[in-house]
């Protein structure tokens, strides 16, 4: 089983989202209607099953707002500043999210996490 399908799995069980469609795409805020009291339980969800330590403000970019702000207070350039703190997102979903003017995590953006952290944990 892939990454994708074992996070979509958890998803669907956790969530109880069985009569959703699930895609790398899928919005977890606009599609999913995920609240702040089920990213809590995803992370640890996450953490049970691959083992690794789960930064709520990290998998779900809830620290996108604030780092674009420091940024631009350091006049700094917003776009390699973000590469810089989540590295884990590539430059194209960095221009994404920069572009769309909020930070609404994708599927995708997990299963890259969860992929990011397993590589640091070996």
């Amino acid at each position: 089983m892939d990454l994708l399908t074992e996070i979509q799995a958890i998803l669907v069980e956790t969530l109880d989202l069985e009569d959703k469609e699930i895609t790398g795409e899928s919005r977890l805020r606009r599609d999913l209607d995920i609240e702040s009291i089920d990213m809590l339980e995803l992370a640890l969800s996450f953490s049970s099953r691959f083992g690794i330590e789960v930064d709520e403000d990290d998998i779900f970019l809830q620290r996108i707002p604030l780092l674009i702000e420091e940024a631009e207070q350091e006049s700094r350039e917003v776009s390699s500043f973000l590469s810089a703190r989540i590295p884990f997102l590539s430059g194209e979903r960095i221009g994404e999210i920069l572009a769309e003017g909020e930070a609404d995590p994708r599927v995708q953006d997990l299963v890259d996490y969860v992929s990011w952290r397993l590589s640091k944990a070996s």
